[in-house]
């Protein structure tokens, strides 16, 4: 039970400050760790999806590694 209370103390957004000006991020402690992958995928796929819509096209689907994008309809219309 100890093991999982310390744990938790090292879990959570509210651990990470983040200020727009000057950017950056700092962890509010040390034990914290931060996995950027998740947004990077979630990030290209956004841009994917905008690179499509630039280029006229407007019915696709976007998926990176588990982060999807759609918009329009499919071939069947839907």
């Amino acid at each position: 039970v100890e093991e999982i209370r310390t744990a938790l103390g090292a879990v959570g957004h509210v651990l990470l400050d983040c200020t727009p000006d000057p950017p950056r991020l700092r962890k509010r402690t040390p034990s914290l760790a931060i996995d950027p992958g998740g947004i990077g995928k979630g990030f290209a796929a956004d841009q994917l999806a905008a690179l499509l819509e630039r280029h006229g096209i407007t019915n696709h689907f976007v998926a990176i590694a588990g982060d999807q994008r759609a918009r329009g309809l499919s071939d069947k219309g839907r």
